[in-house]
């Protein structure tokens, strides 16, 4: 898991990105490792992923349990 989150976020300067605790930036995704896959191809690119239950983009829910939520909670991340 660090290899993919607190490694490169701190490989590139992102201080408050690729850990829980307080005060960081959440970006979270809940998964079943059993079911993922990829559904998206060229025809259809815009598919969500099987087996995705959850993505929060700093703390806020944005696709929940098959439903994308609405919500555009992302920025551009920049060095610090």
């Amino acid at each position: 898991i660090h290899k993919m989150t607190g490694l490169p976020a701190s490989i590139l300067g992102l201080r408050d990105r690729g850990w829980l605790k307080p005060g960081m930036a959440a970006d979270v995704v809940v998964f079943d490792p059993e079911t993922i896959r990829d559904s998206a191809d060229y025809g259809h690119p815009r598919q969500f992923s099987a087996g995705v239950e959850w993505v929060f983009v700093n703390g806020v829910s944005a696709f929940a349990e098959g439903v994308f939520g609405g919500e555009l909670s992302g920025q551009v991340l920049r060095r610090s």
